[in-house]
């Protein structure tokens, strides 16, 4: 591909959420609104700005996102690989642009949208990509200078060609794609013949910048017309990779940016459910996602069938139905900052009632609270759901698709474990209850002993290593105590044929029994204990003695529920019982990642310079900047007729 899109695929990634505030392009309707109705995706950036001016207010904005972090971001690239920097930025400036001109462009509102549109008489449809960037008339002279510019050290197989559509002047870039051909290069060439062909589109407008990019995708129909007997270089390229539906497609882009796409475009289908259009359209969004999932599968099945055979596409079917994600709709969710925090919100579109799968999700629910016993300072998090009733989707769906033979095979995997502990497998799943709880402590560092290869001495050698862990503790109420208890009993009879090497001790503490596996080379101990109504499975030091004392001796106050994280949370969030619900300290998270980060340099886990290394730490957030531009984090999933709703928060306070 020609440098021209080097730039703007650069642009659109770039992360320029560290530089100050610019003046806003101009007013322009949602680039979005344009696509066309056979858009199966599409992702957006339609207020860059309006975040960066709400970022740039809060405190993590003012202390760690800042233009002097920036700036000694780049300047570690550069440090890092100086000649493949110096390389980059002599690449860059023949385009027209430097890295400021880049950092630029990234700050402008974008997006991009996937299309399928159908072929009379073929299984796949054409696929494109719809691209428009929202840019002063400045910005657009530069881009259009800067493709000039190319136009005059163009790439080798790749040419322009100048057409109007929808009244509008429009550049095609096309670019041959090679393959190798092993009969090419027996005739004394290099193997490398052409394939396909990549073609861009480019136009623009009043303050947006427009591009449409169909995929190479005909290479089959080309060996087809080969094994026809026609001639390579006699091949029709536009012919033969359909750039009349690229044409095509593009033209009814342009058109509509004024004229508006129609009550059958994609926008339109995604907006007409409610749920849908709460998750997205909010004040200082940055990315904004849209999935139409129906058409997803369908598009799925069609290159099962393409690529495999019409009984494996219908394969794929039948999984679909059995699952019950044939009931699936559309999809869409948005990241913003609003009200003190950065937001989080998805909403998917599966109508009641549901089945399979989706049917699982239905019939429970838990408070949007952590226990009385769970102590504060620890993240929490739970999930309302039946292993029960997923067991039973798999079994349908292994018979519909393997046969009864298949799900004879585990009805004897069954057998065995009735054999061992007078219990079938969905029997010990159904009595595990429907709250599966996980508490995640306070992290420490935890030294253990490794074996790596040492190349010199060519040989394994034993080494310690230090990691900084999370103490992590899994928590159910078992429904049918009696089931577990067999399950404990029959553990522990396996447990002595580990060996004493194993490090798996039988454990009775706290009124509760189980294993204990304390191992040097694993490095992180774990707990199986039951007892008191619990399942306990605690991984990581300390993990089990903390829950098994929290769940003994539960506190009368000042547990996670009574504390102020809890309370804030639920003023950024509104609690409501669901399917699942999370709480964390954002702040504690986050200075465990800056430590278990120093410590992967300091061990040598990331392969750095101890002076760069040094560099990168000073780079780093300091512990209290982290506390003082983060807060509590928290997110529910709740189901409602529509569909199942996500929504997240974490709150980034406001700066001075």
């Amino acid at each position: 591909m020609t440098r021209p899109f080097a730039w703007f695929s650069v642009c659109l990634t770039l992360a320029a959420v560290l530089l100050p505030a610019r003046p806003a392009a101009a007013e322009l309707g949602p680039g979005w609104e344009a696509l066309p109705g056979e858009t199966i995706a599409a992702l957006r950036a339609p207020d860059t700005q309006g975040f960066l001016d709400a970022l740039s207010e809060t405190r993590a904005g003012q202390l760690i996102f800042t233009q002097e972090r920036f700036d000694g971001v780049l300047a570690l690239i550069q440090e890092a690989n100086p000649d493949a920097w110096d390389d980059a930025i002599a690449e860059l400036e023949k385009t027209g642009y430097s890295l400021d001109d880049l950092v630029e462009l990234a700050r402008n509102n974008w997006g991009l949208g996937v299309v399928a549109e159908p072929i009379d008489g073929e299984t796949l449809p054409y696929f494109s990509a719809l691209i428009w960037a929202d840019l002063s008339e400045e910005e657009l002279d530069q881009a259009y200078a800067s493709m000039d510019l190319d136009n005059e050290d163009m790439d080798e197989g790749t040419r322009r060609v100048d057409l109007e559509l929808a009244g509008l002047p429009v550049r095609q870039y096309s670019s041959d794609e090679l393959e190798f051909d092993f009969e090419a290069e027996q005739d004394g060439g290099d193997g490398e013949v052409k394939s396909d062909e990549t073609h861009v589109l480019v136009a623009r407008m009043p303050g947006r910048l427009l591009m449409g990019m169909g995929f190479p995708q005909s290479g089959g129909r080309v060996d087809r017309m080969i094994a026809d007997g026609a001639a390579r270089d006699q091949i029709d390229w536009d012919e033969a990779t359909r750039v009349e539906l690229l044409h095509a497609t593009f033209a009814r882009f342009l058109e509509a940016q004024e004229a508006g796409a129609g009550t059958d475009a994609f926008a339109g289908r995604m907006l007409a459910e409610a749920d849908l259009a709460d998750a997205v359209g909010n004040e200082s969004s940055l990315l904004e996602y849209y999935l139409d999932v129906p058409r997803l599968i369908d598009v799925f099945r069609s290159a099962i069938a393409e690529q495999e055979s019409a009984e494996e596409a219908e394969m794929f079917g039948t999984v679909m139905e059995t699952l019950g994600l044939d009931g699936l709709g559309v999809a869409a969710g948005s990241a913003y900052l609003g009200e003190g925090a950065l937001r989080l919100d998805t909403f998917v579109q599966m109508a009641a009632p549901r089945a399979g799968l989706l049917a699982t999700l239905d019939g429970q629910t838990l408070p949007a609270a952590p226990p009385a016993w769970v102590p504060a300072g620890v993240s929490y998090g739970h999930l309302a759901y039946d292993l029960g009733k997923l067991y039973d989707v798999v079994i349908q769906t292994i018979t519909a698709t393997a046969g009864p033979e298949a799900a004879q095979q585990v009805m004897m995997g069954n057998m065995m474990v009735q054999a061992q502990v007078q219990a079938d497998i969905p029997t010990i799943l159904r009595s595990l209850g429907t709250a599966h709880r996980v508490v995640v402590m306070e992290g420490q560092e935890v030294t253990a002993e490794v074996q790596e290869y040492d190349f010199d001495a060519q040989e394994m050698k034993t080494v310690e290593r230090t990691s900084y862990v999370q103490p992590t503790a899994l928590v159910w109420n078992p429904s049918d105590a009696a089931v577990w208890d067999r399950v404990m009993a029959a553990i522990k009879g396996f447990a002595p044929m580990a060996g004493p090497d194993s490090g798996i001790e039988l454990a009775d503490e706290q009124g509760f029994t189980g294993l204990r596996v304390e191992n040097p080379q694993m490095g992180t101990p774990m707990g199986f204990m039951l007892g008191q109504g619990h399942l306990v499975v605690g991984i990581g030091p300390e993990a089990t003695a903390r829950t098994l004392t929290a769940l003994s001796a539960p506190p009368a106050a000042g547990g996670l529920a009574d504390s102020e994280d809890y309370r804030a949370g639920d003023a950024l969030l509104g609690y409501e019982p669901g399917i699942a619900f999370g709480i964390q300290d954002l702040r504690q998270d986050a200075i465990a990642g800056k430590r278990q980060f120093d410590l992967a340099l300091q061990h040598g886990q990331i392969d750095l310079d101890p002076e760069l290394a040094d560099k990168v730490r000073a780079l780093l957030p300091t512990d209290d900047e982290i506390n003082e531009s983060f807060g509590v984090s928290v997110g529910q999933v709740t189901m409602t007729d529509g569909g199942l709703k996500y929504e997240a928060a974490s709150a980034m306070p406001g700066g001075e």
